[in-house]
């Protein structure tokens, strides 16, 4: 586990450099969700091919990633994943929280 661990970091770091040196290539996205959306797009997932190829954005490549699932082709730093995660547990709790119809005032 710890050489998969090394082994995505590495990947990480290295494909974050070579966005960097590569002249007018577009900046990285920020946030740990929109790297993992960005690993997805990179290997070949796009918002709405879920139906036509299997390679939906965030059907076959975003919701597995989140739940622990691999996805071929896509590598992301498990730190991404796990922050990502977070974030997307507490929006969901704040969401939950706002949906929730507050008592009336008499």
């Amino acid at each position: 586990m710890k050489k998969f661990v090394i082994a995505v970091g590495l990947m990480s770091i290295v494909t974050s450099l070579s966005f960097a040196e590569a002249p007018g290539a577009a900046p990285t996205k920020e946030g740990p969700c929109k790297q993992i959306m960005e690993a997805c797009e990179q290997a070949g997932f796009q918002k709405g091919m879920h139906k036509t190829d299997g390679k939906g954005l965030y059907k076959d490549c975003m919701t597995p990633m989140l739940a622990g699932q691999s996805v071929a082709g896509v590598t992301v730093d498990p730190a991404t994943l796990s922050a990502c995660q977070q974030k997307r547990a507490k929006h969901q709790q704040k969401k939950a929280g706002a949906s929730t119809p507050s008592s009336a005032h008499e």
